[in-house]
């Protein structure tokens, strides 16, 4: 995160686009690098999105886009398009899925398709901790709690410093010794 370092990139990223503005990689790039620095997300944006109006076709954009897109008040919908976007351009994309999952994890009735791309994510990459602790976040939400702490678990065991997972393990853990099923 060396700023001379972003600078200089920046600056190679922006060299190529003049060269040739249509290349839909260098704008991929230069969203990526901009999406990192807080202030420059409007930028990024505009990159993703012209990357995305060249080609497409890149499930990684349309993921780009979608994490940027969360991230920002208001536009979870448009981030969800991405999202599903990303997973049909690329069905094994684990984290297009994970990340499309809460963002239906957040709307009223989506609750089994937010499940179905979790357990889609740990088919293709069963080492995801983040798509561990969120089926265990779904399956806790349909009154599933046992099944939710076998996920928690497995988040904890992937990544020991996952700290949301373990609040959530120890709260699953919590809710079934007092004799409840759901949060």
């Amino acid at each position: 995160s060396d700023p001379s370092r972003i600078a200089e990139a920046e600056a190679e990223f922006n060299a190529a686009i003049r060269l040739k503005p249509d290349l839909a990689d260098a704008h991929a790039h230069l969203g990526k690098l901009l999406a990192g620095i807080p202030s420059r997300a409007a930028a990024a944006l505009a990159e993703y999105e012209t990357a995305r109006r060249l080609r497409p076709d890149i499930a990684e954009v349309h993921y780009s886009l979608g994490t940027l897109l969360l991230r920002t008040p208001g536009r979870a919908a448009e981030a969800r398009d991405h999202f599903a976007a990303a997973v049909r351009l690329r069905p094994d994309f684990a984290e297009a899925h994970t990340n499309l999952g809460i963002v239906l994890l957040d709307l009223p009735g989506h609750l089994p398709e937010a499940i179905a791309h979790f357990e889609t994510a740990l088919r293709a990459r069963p080492d995801f901790a983040l798509a561990e602790n969120s089926l265990g976040i779904a399956l806790a939400q349909t009154g599933r709690l046992p099944e939710a702490v076998i996920h928690f678990e497995a988040a904890v065991r992937l990544d020991p410093g996952f700290i949301p997972a373990r609040n959530n393990l120890r709260n699953a853990q919590l809710l079934l010794e007092q004799g409840k099923t759901r949060p």
